[in-house]
């Protein structure tokens, strides 16, 4: 049994890795639209569009880093403690020199 919750928990964090995906470029998607809306505008539409671009993307970029960063930051985090728990596995018993008594 234990098994299987740690198969549904690693089947949930790659969901939630592919969620961020999908947000990432429905995000990426809004602001194209947006900027090609803003651009189509006569006058300075053009510029305002491309500074919609550049601070939009640029946004989405750090966000999808921080992202990745967390999110792997906290698998490892799960995957590796249960690892070092008390009570499990037998205790360290390093290699002793032993005098003969000959």
């Amino acid at each position: 049994m234990p098994r299987v919750v740690s198969v549904l928990g690693d089947v949930l964090s790659y969901l939630r890795l592919f969620a961020l995906a999908i947000a990432g470029s429905s995000l990426g998607a809004a602001f194209n639209t947006l900027a090609a809306k803003v651009g189509s505008t006569p006058g300075t539409g053009v510029v305002f569009g491309l500074c919609i671009l550049l601070v939009g993307h640029g946004i989405n970029f750090i966000l999808s880093i921080a992202g990745g960063v967390v999110h792997g930051l906290r698998l490892n985090y799960i995957e590796f403690f249960g690892w070092g728990l008390w009570g499990e596995g037998r205790p360290f018993l390093p290699f002793r020199t032993r005098e003969s008594t000959r």
